[in-house]
């Protein structure tokens, strides 16, 4: 009896180890073909990394990590469809990560101007994180305001430069870009300032690295800081649309409404017509309760375009309600 005992006992260590093992190569596999998939797609060979995360998802069907990898290298594919998908389909496996995805699968409805889906994600975005909501809808009316259109990384914003930065600060942006990527920020910060106080420095230099820092603040979550360098960029270079328009972005979102409104005057100033100043002007005047100045704001912004437009149409009937409450 005790022999036969022994025997069991060893029979299962032997098949349970076997599982274990088994399991254990299989995640093995897995991350494997992850970081074979991010090495490939950062080298630019798309067809690799397609294959990489495919394997990836074949070895390991749950995987939220493979799935977003693969959505991001059919971003790069064009195959809008797939990647949209896969998106939701990391989402569905890993809920958490649904905030850092949801910009992705904005961007690509803004792209296709599919307007209901953009709003169904905005309004799961605002859901999640009010903070990262509120600026990004900004965001898609400055993009707007300039066009979109694709690159051969995915998508980006037509942006006319006023004047073209020297290798110094291209060199110093990616620099920053390094130790962004080990979480160094004091470092990033402290080579900024020095870069900025170098009185050999152009103006030119200056005003990007004001811009690009007082981003890496708002990033990080230092909104005081980050509007402050915006603003001195702004104050470099002016008439440049872009710039302003993303301190008016930032303004509204950290609700300093009025200092957002100033702004808006001299974008509006600037480009009578702009769209992304008649969307935030109408904004502003409904945080104000200045409904009719709201509602006249929105009427023109609607003449010039109805797709930013709907974006603000439930504010607007809101304001118009309180108007004829008021």
């Amino acid at each position: 009896m005790n022999n036969k005992i022994i025997f069991f006992f060893i029979l299962f260590i032997f098949y349970s180890g076997h599982c274990f093992g088994t399991d254990s190569l299989i995640q093995s596999d897995v991350n494997s073909y992850i970081s074979q998939g991010e090495r490939y797609k950062a080298e630019n060979k798309i067809p690799e990394a397609l294959e990489s995360y495919q394997k990836a998802i074949q070895r390991e069907p749950e995987s939220a990590t493979a799935h977003l990898g693969i959505a991001k290298v059919y971003v790069l594919l064009r195959a809008y469809d797939k990647a949209i998908y896969e998106f939701e389909k990391s989402i569905n496996l890993e809920p958490t990560i649904e905030v850092s995805v949801l910009p992705d699968l904005i961007v690509i409805y803004l792209f296709r101007e599919n307007l209901t889906k953009l709003k169904d994600c905005l309004q799961r975005l605002r859901k999640k994180d009010i903070h990262v909501y509120g600026m990004l809808e900004n965001q898609i009316i400055i993009a707007r305001t300039y066009g979109i259109f694709e690159t051969d990384g995915g998508f980006g914003i037509e942006v006319p430069y006023p004047s073209t930065p020297s290798n110094a600060y291209y060199e110093l942006s990616k620099k920053s870009s390094h130790l962004l990527q080990s979480n160094r920020i004091e470092k990033v910060i402290n080579i900024f300032h020095i870069f900025i106080n170098d009185t050999t420095v152009t103006s030119v230099d200056r005003a990007f690295a004001y811009n690009e820092l007082g981003r890496i603040y708002l990033q990080y979550r230092n909104p005081i800081q980050g509007i402050e360098n915006l603003e001195k960029a702004v104050q470099i270079f002016p008439n440049y649309l872009y710039w302003r328009q993303e301190l008016t972005s930032t303004l509204i979102s950290t609700q300093l409404y009025t200092n957002a409104l100033n702004e808006t005057e001299k974008i509006l100033k600037l480009s009578p017509d702009n769209i992304f100043g008649l969307y935030a002007q109408g904004i502003i005047y409904n945080e104000f309760g200045l409904y009719d100045k709201a509602v006249k704001s929105w009427d023109n912004l609607e003449s010039r375009d109805k797709f930013v437009f709907a974006l603000a149409e439930d504010s607007y009937n809101r304001a118009k309600s309180n108007l004829q409450n008021k």
